[in-house]
């Protein structure tokens, strides 16, 4: 459950006037077996505790966002995360102790712009990899009350035969349900396209070379950056003249559904900020 009340940063100016937020819970999975979850079956996924049968590594998440800060919770509730730029700090919170601490603020920046870094091959050639898609649209749908729109997509980004490279492609299916009738969130890039992400670094070691993400992978998804509610992604790799293959014994789709939205205003600016009763505390010193 969100938690709310002010202290720590909570002069009139930490937060802008008049803004629009989000807030809503999400899970993520790695599924392993088919069939999938339908864009629909988000409260059966959420409530479904014990999924081992069919998806590995869940993660439950209650996220917020109010202008550019944003709070990010556990599943269990016993540790949040406060985005404060305005402030230039992350407010750690445990709820359980109801202690904080503070850390210095770094701008994140999103996965879809091609920010990962090639992969190292000493002496290898540098180059950024293509990206081509063929789109399906899927009829309109209703989820968590509300009208959304899909699409399914198969997705190469590879690297061209000569230059010194092989010839090497990844190949990405994604379907994606989105609406745009909620307040935009920031670097909402990355539940686009993260996964695919990884394309670069499987790239380099097909084909011998130090290859970037491409610059326009999010052009790929034309309702970006409308809401995500539901995206699943799989990718499969080939070497030149070999047909696409599977990494391992099974292609993994990575899941994210998101559901029970509400829209924020700045009467819940307190979700951004420290509540009464919280002991600022030392940052913990890392485990080894």
């Amino acid at each position: 459950m969100l938690l709310s009340g002010p202290t720590e940063g909570c002069t009139s100016s930490s937060v802008a006037a008049a803004q629009t937020g989000i807030a809503y819970d999400e899970v993520s999975e790695i599924y392993t077996a088919r069939p999938l979850p339908l864009p629909t079956d988000f409260a059966k996924v959420y409530s479904d505790v014990d999924n081992s049968a069919h998806a590995q590594g869940r993660r439950v998440f209650h996220m917020a966002f109010l202008g550019n800060l944003r709070r990010t919770e556990s599943g269990d509730g016993m540790a949040v995360t406060i985005d404060r730029p305005d402030i230039g700090k992350y407010l750690v919170l445990s709820p359980a102790k109801k202690t904080y601490w503070t850390e210095p603020f770094v701008s994140r920046e999103t996965y879809a712009v091609g920010s990962l870094p090639p992969s190292p091959a000493p002496n290898a050639p540098r180059v950024t990899a293509f990206v081509q898609g063929v789109h399906d649209s899927w009829p309109q749908q209703t989820i968590d009350g509300r009208t959304v729109a899909g699409m399914s997509a198969r997705i190469i980004i590879g690297v061209p035969d000569g230059g010194g490279c092989n010839l090497a492609e990844t190949l990405g299916f994604v379907t994606v349900f989105t609406t745009n009738a909620l307040p935009e969130q920031e670097f909402n890039g990355d539940i686009y396209a993260a996964p695919l992400n990884f394309a670069p670094t499987i790239l380099s070691g097909l084909s011998g070379c130090n290859v970037q993400s491409p610059p326009d992978l999010l052009k790929q998804f034309p309702m970006y950056p409308n809401f995500v509610l539901y995206r699943a992604i799989s990718v499969r790799s080939a070497r030149a003249n070999l047909q696409f293959t599977e990494m391992g014994s099974v292609v993994p789709t990575f899941l994210v559904m998101r559901g029970n939205l509400r829209v924020l205003s700045d009467a819940d600016k307190a979700l951004f900020e420290v509540p009464p009763g919280y002991s600022l505390v030392p940052r913990p010193a890392p485990t080894q």
